[in-house]
């Protein structure tokens, strides 16, 4: 690297570094604080309802993470009050009241209940786990909250612009990798696109136009790797907000996506100036003050030269692993839709759909008896269409879950295999993996497991060929109705 390269690096790190710590309106961050917990009231009451409550806190066995099977719901009803104490939290979040310990907890019981079961997750309850963990480092209570009414040397300080920086870069990464997820050969054909305008009430007869499927797939990957760079450009600020309040209310009317695209359209106003509900406040009074007459409130002692280091190197290490979660993958051998390793924790949204066909079997090596396993009679629910078998870790640590049941009834030894044909995108089904193979005694993989079949069926293109992929599915026992 040349003298004059480093001459570059050193000046933008100074401008980063400067950047990030001059004083700014707490306004904005506020205006976030409180939308932020309205959404989460509006997410504990409306998703966490009676059946997600009943499916989380149930006993048996649930899919969870390889390694974090020690994760379990709360006895003896615990999940309903976990939930009950989200919704008091998110309002104490949106007031701010008892900000920092409302947003550690909120984000520790919502972070079990997602850790709980993987085959309800959702990147909206992750995204959710991440802001808690942020904003509890943020002075998001500095104005506007019972906090700065209670104490009021809290309002005396200014805030660095740490937080809003952090805020926008988290919302740019969360658009641009599923932008650089939408990059596949599936998302640029059509699929899963196809498949769920099938399904949508408002969209139902848009999936027999081909270009109508195509222009879903490609407007939505262009919104999500080009919004992040409109956002950051001031001039083109305000063209990417109404752009995203467009696509967000489609999105809402077209797709069963919850509260995020409602989120999105009151989130997103951090990429604005952070004094902006301010200056909203005056037009709407018809005030004659300038903006630099918002910023003389601002003043305080500047952090110290430690406190400084101390943020700019937490960010840096929290921002490296929202880089590498995305993006390991591409590490691991395999498609990750249809290995489904790597697709957790990397904003894969709308990027897999797929149909299972699933029979457990279990055999006594001692006495050759053998026999079929029912999994709701290990606790499981009725997961319908999307079953968790689809993804081959769930069904891994089913079969060592049935194998330490069957041992502590004192059946030892137990073989637990399984036949699972799986359909990624509508392809013809093909199975997952050998059903041979003993699942209760495979180890572990924290990266890749090479029992994993390779996807061999290609993607159906024509209408014909997804037609004989369905004839398949139905001649192998599957329901029409589900493809």
């Amino acid at each position: 690297m040349g003298y004059g390269a480093i001459s570059r690096v050193r000046f933008l790190g100074k401008a980063l570094w400067r950047e990030l710590f001059v004083p700014c309106d707490v306004a904005s961050l506020a205006f976030f604080r409180v939308a932020f917990g309205l959404s989460l009231f509006a997410l504990a009451t409306f998703l966490y309802d009676a059946t997600y409550i009943e499916a989380i806190g149930r006993d048996g066995f649930h899919c969870t993470a390889p390694g974090l099977d020690w994760v379990r719901p709360l006895p003896h009803g615990g999940t309903l009050f976990e939930v009950y104490a989200l919704r008091v939290l998110a309002i104490t979040i949106a007031f701010g009241f008892l900000y920092r310990i409302s947003c550690a907890l909120f984000g520790l019981i919502n972070t079990h209940i997602l850790l709980i079961d993987l085959s309800f997750y959702q990147n909206h309850l992750y995204l959710v786990c991440l802001f808690c963990f942020l904003l509890t480092f943020m002075p998001a209570h500095r104005r506007y909250s019972v906090d700065a009414l209670i104490w009021p040397s809290l309002r005396t300080a200014p805030i660095p612009a740490w937080p809003v920086w952090a805020i926008r870069l988290q919302f740019a990464l969360v658009f641009f990798f599923g932008g650089v997820a939408k990059c596949s050969y599936d998302w640029l054909h059509g699929e899963p696109i196809r498949a769920f305008l099938e399904r949508s009430d408002i969209a139902v007869r848009m999936h027999q136009q081909e270009w109508m499927v195509y222009g879903f797939s490609y407007v939505g990957l262009v919104f999500d790797l080009a919004i992040p760079f409109l956002f950051m450009s001031r001039r083109t600020r305000l063209l990417a907000f109404d752009i995203s309040l467009v696509f967000n209310i489609l999105n809402a009317q077209i797709w069963d996506i919850d509260i995020f695209p409602y989120y999105l359209m009151a989130g997103t106003t951090i990429y604005f100036d952070p004094d902006w509900p301010k200056q909203i406040w005056i037009r709407l009074r018809g005030a004659g003050e300038k903006v630099v007459a918002v910023q003389q409130d601002l003043g305080g002692t500047p952090l110290s030269a430690t406190r400084k280091f101390l943020v700019a190197a937490g960010l840096g290490v929290y921002f490296l692993i929202q880089l590498y979660l995305p993006l390991r993958h591409y590490l691991i051998p395999g498609n990750v839709l249809w290995t489904d390793e790597g697709r957790y924790f990397a904003w894969r949204m709308f990027m897999v759909r797929k149909r299972t066909l699933a029979t457990f079997h279990a055999q006594d090596p001692k006495t050759g008896e053998s026999w079929v396993v029912n999994p709701s009679a290990f606790g499981l629910p009725s997961y319908g269409a999307r079953s968790p078998w689809s993804t081959p870790h769930n069904a891994q640590m089913f079969a060592r879950f049935v194998a330490s049941e069957y041992d502590r009834q004192g059946k030892h030894g137990v073989e637990v295999r399984a036949e699972v044909l799986c359909s990624l995108h509508r392809r013809k089904p093909q199975l997952l993996f050998d059903p041979t193979l003993n699942l209760a005694t495979l180890p572990y993989s924290f990266w890749h497991s090479p029992w994993i079949s390779e996807l061999r069926e290609p993607l159906p293109l024509t209408r014909v060929e997804r037609v004989q992929a369905l004839e398949a599915w139905m001649d192998m026992g599957g329901d029409a109705r589900d493809w």
